[in-house]
């Protein structure tokens, strides 16, 4: 699977949407309020000592599996 990010504005992405919907692409989109939520959770779990990071940044793991 591959990430792509678009910079684009609201009326393109929506024709973008739109245009997958309609030919039902196999392609999973997830909306920016979802990812943004996601990080600030992160953030926040960081910042509370429910969440470990690596040096590098490429390990996240949380320290209580119950969150």
């Amino acid at each position: 699977m591959q990430t792509i990010t678009l910079h684009a504005d609201k009326n393109t992405i929506d024709k973008l949407l739109e245009f997958i919907s309609a030919n039902k692409l196999n392609i999973k989109i997830d909306k920016q309020d979802k990812i943004k939520n996601e990080l600030l959770k992160d953030i926040d779990d960081y910042k509370n000592g429910k969440l470990k990071v690596s040096p590098l940044g490429n390990n996240w793991k949380y320290l209580n599996a119950n969150n």
